[in-house]
This record gives structure tokens, C-alpha cells and sequence, in this order.
């Protein structure tokens, strides 16, 4: 099956085989991307969240939009099927931030964070019988400016961003990034205290990476 949307400057094409769902997509927004994906996954969605079905395999596929403007995509299941993510290059000044918590941990596949440009190319598949739980947080650059401006050496730390990120970065995660990762993935967007944990455990998120990664590039 192969489907191109050219509305909203998303494009989705997925290709089924016997072992293998390969979705490609043009990121510009995690609402157009959250309704494809539950679309072509049969996903029964509820307040934005979608739940997988039993054919498919368990688990969840999350949205959650912060009152802030970040975006945020969270994927809690195991299917049956690998899925290739394959999402193409963009003009638009837009960072992805991904955190991948792995439970069976090998040599080759481990717990990390991920930082890129949408600019470029980016490769993930998710294994069949495998447990993935990945956070995905996605924000513009005049995002990004307003939430260093006011930090101390905000504006040096944007430019030191935008000037030196590489084409693809990582770390690997700790049990801090963990707990504020397990917290986010628990929280309850329906109420005001739910919506104010989140925000609060993903801005900790942000701030702790931006943090670290400062120090790395300027080493």
C-alpha cells in the first residue's frame, strides 16, 4: 500500500510486506503524524491516544500537545510485525529530541537519547516481539530560543546549538533520564495536576540534555 499526502506537507507512504511495515514521512507535524500512523495501524484512538490492536500486537501510541507548543509522541507497544521509520529530509527549522528505553539491553542496541535537524535522514526500526518505549519531543528553533533566552548564557548556548549540532547525536541514558522518562510515559493528561507533572518532567528533561550537551560541544 502506498499513500502520499500533500496536505500540511506531511508525506506518508507505507509499504507492507509479510514481516515488514516500512512507514516514510516528511515531519512537520506530530498531529498529522499521530492521525497517519493510527490510520494505517487500525489504531482505536480515544483522546489521543492510540490503542494498537490485538492482531497487530499491545500496547499504545501516544500524543500530547503542551500548552507551550511542544509536541510531544510517545510509543509504549509490541507488535508483531518490524517497523521501519523513515523519515526524510525537511527544509524546516525544526529539532527532534528522542529517548529510547531498551529492556533487554545487547551490545548493539542500548538505552539513549537521540538529538537531530529534521534536515536529515533518520533510519529507526522497532522490532518485532521486542517492547519499544520511545518518547519523541519536537519543537522549532523560535521554540528553542525562547526557552534558552532567559537561562544564563541562553543566548550563547542557542547559537552554540545551532552552529555545532552535529548531523546526528546521542548519549546514553541514565537512571535520572529514566525516572523522568517513566514519569512522562505515567502521567495523566486529563486533569490540571496530571498536565502539570508532565510539563514539569519534560522541561527537566530538556533542561538536564541541553545542559550535558552544552558541556560536550564546548569541551
Amino acid at each position: 500500500k502506498n499513500i502520499v499526502f500533500q496536505q500540511g506537507v506531511i508525506r506518508l507512504n507505507i509499504y507492507k510486506t509479510v514481516a515488514l511495515i516500512k512507514i516514510e514521512y516528511t515531519h512537520t507535524s506530530y498531529n498529522e503524524l499521530f492521525r497517519l500512523i493510527s490510520k494505517e495501524l487500525k489504531l482505536k484512538v480515544k483522546n489521543n491516544v492510540g490503542v494498537v490492536p490485538p492482531s497487530l500486537g499491545e500496547g499504545i501510541v501516544q500524543l500530547i500537545n503542551l500548552y507551550n507548543g511542544l509536541d510531544i509522541l510517545i510509543f509504549d507497544y509490541l507488535l508483531n510485525e518490524d517497523i521501519l521509520y523513515h523519515r526524510k529530509k525537511s527544509n524546516r527549522d525544526i529539532y527532534v529530541i528522542r529517548i529510547d528505553d531498551t529492556p533487554d539491553q545487547k551490545d548493539d542496541v542500548k538505552s539513549a537519547m537521540f538529538f537531530s535537524h529534521i534536515s536529515k535522514e533518520l533510519f529507526y526500526m522497532t522490532p518485532a516481539k521486542s517492547r519499544s518505549r520511545n518518547i519523541y519531543l519536537s519543537f522549532t528553533k523560535e521554540w528553542l530560543f525562547e526557552f534558552l533566552v532567559n537561562e544564563p548564557q541562553g543566548e550563547l548556548l542557542f547559537t552554540s546549538v545551532l552552529m555545532k549540532a552535529p548531523l546526528y547525536y546521542y548519549e546514553l541514558i541514565d537512571s535520572e533520564y529514566r525516572r523522568l522518562m517513566h514519569d512522562v510515559m505515567q502521567a495523566k493528561n486529563d486533569d490540571d495536576f496530571g498536565k502539570f507533572k508532565l510539563y514539569n518532567r519534560v522541561m527537566a528533561i530538556l533542561e538536564r540534555f541541553f545542559v550535558r550537551y552544552y558541556r560536550k560541544i564546548s569541551e
